[in-house]
């Protein structure tokens, strides 16, 4: 069975696991096993993007931190490019468009901005 590692980033509790039942089917349908690292804070992006090099990762554009302060998933992205040229990166957001994601990583080479609402179409394509 393949395995695919994937880091997920995004500061809502609840919507990872919201689709474990979907992720589980797809992985059975398609044998492949999912390792998800999930994260709802950007601490240590640095280090886990220079310490995993080809794994997948999955971020949120709209983030907030334990204290709930606000950052920006484009912030990340950049703190991974700096670390790990090569990795695949989902910028996704519920509230902003394509379009919009796509002028947050203009310059930044293996992004793809999504909406939220197509991420089990992208992982179905892993």
């Amino acid at each position: 069975m393949r395995k695919i590692y994937l880091v997920w980033l995004d500061d809502s509790q609840d919507f990872i696991p919201s689709l474990e039942g979907k992720i589980e089917v797809l992985q059975i349908d398609n044998g492949v096993e999912f390792v998800i690292d999930i994260h709802n804070n950007g601490n240590h992006f640095d280090t886990i993007a220079r310490n995993i090099e080809d794994s997948i990762f999955f971020i949120d554009y709209n983030l907030k931190d334990n204290n709930g302060n606000i950052f920006d998933g484009d912030q990340i992205i950049r703190t991974i490019r700096d670390n790990n040229p090569t990795c695949k990166i989902f910028f996704y957001s519920a509230k902003s468009t394509q379009a919009e994601l796509r002028d947050l990583i203009s310059g930044i080479e293996n992004v793809h901005p999504i909406l939220r609402e197509n991420i089990m179409d992208e992982l179905r394509k892993l």
